[in-house]
Order: structure tokens, then sequence, then C-alpha cells
């Protein structure tokens, strides 16, 4: 019984994180390939495996401001850890000079 209810626990954190990490990593892909802060636009689409963020596609698009993120999800589990990673995401762009982030959770039931 123990061991049952840690790892439900543990799963949000870990989405959370791993969205986290996924997230600047692509910004940093996208600012490189872009030429940095050119103020260029650029855009991906990510749609993340099962084992990050089940029933989840972003669209993570370099506007004037910083960035803007739209994620889709079709699990209530994905947008929660997407809202709950939200604010530590937005203070990791801030530190690193990322630019700022703007995040636009949509859940699809």
């Amino acid at each position: 019984r123990d061991t049952a209810t840690p790892p439900p626990a543990a799963q949000p954190t870990s989405n959370a994180a791993a969205f986290a990490d996924l997230i600047e990593r692509h910004v940093r892909q996208l600012a490189v390939s872009n030429g940095g802060a050119s103020g260029e636009q650029g855009q991906v689409l990510l749609r993340l495996s099962d084992q990050t963020l089940p029933g989840t596609d972003l669209l993570l698009t370099k506007t004037a401001e910083g960035w803007q993120l739209r994620a889709d999800s079709r699990s209530r589990s994905s947008y929660d850890a997407i809202r709950d990673a939200g604010p530590e995401l937005a203070r990791r762009f801030a530190e690193r000079n990322l630019g700022q982030l703007s995040i636009d959770p949509h859940f699809h039931d």
C-alpha cells in the first residue's frame, strides 16, 4: 500500500520539472536559431510524450516582449502541472535573462 501512494504524488512534481526544463531548452534553441534577442518572431509546436505531460500540445512563440506559451491539454493532471509550474518557469526565465514568459493554458475535456 505504501508503495502505491508516493508515485502519484511525485508525478506532478516531476512532470512540472520536466515541463520547465523542456520549455527552457526550446527557448534557448529558438534564441540561437533566431539570432538571440533580435526581436524576430519564431515559433515551435511541441507534442509531448505521455511520460512528460500526456495529452498536451504546446505552442511556444517569440514575441517582442519575450515568449508566449500556449498549452492545449486533454489531461487534467497535465493542465494542473502546467499551471503549477508557471510561476517557477517565469522566475527561471527572468533569472536566466531569457525574456518575459506568459503562459496561456487551456483544458479540453
